[in-house]
């Protein structure tokens, strides 16, 4: 395995402007989406499978947001109308969801 430099990290989490109603699970370095616009989804389903794979979306929605055959574990409550974040994580075992708030 090669040894990552200081500063490379970045290079390996992508980016999506906007991820409709996908979680992908296939990057376990991380993808970020909708950070410049929030997604306003209430559904999600998942592709990918990827040990350690994990997906941070930003979002503010009229009712709580669910993923498709996920597991919603302990995070922050669910504010409607407030931009939060979507955290969805592969632990090889199942796929675990929560909500982060951001605090300005």
């Amino acid at each position: 395995m090669a040894k990552i430099k200081k500063g490379q990290v970045d290079s390996f989490i992508d980016s999506l402007a906007d991820c409709g109603t996908t979680i992908s699970l296939t990057n376990s370095y991380g993808i970020l989406c909708n950070m410049a616009s929030a997604n306003s989804e209430t559904t999600y389903t998942t592709t990918g499978t990827t040990l350690g794979s994990w997906q941070k979306t930003l979002i503010n929605a009229a009712s709580e947001p669910t993923i498709t055959g996920a597991t919603k574990v302990f995070g922050s409550d669910f504010a409607i109308g407030v931009n939060m974040y979507l955290i969805a994580v592969h632990n090889g075992a199942r796929i675990e969801y929560y909500f982060e708030q951001i605090v300005i």
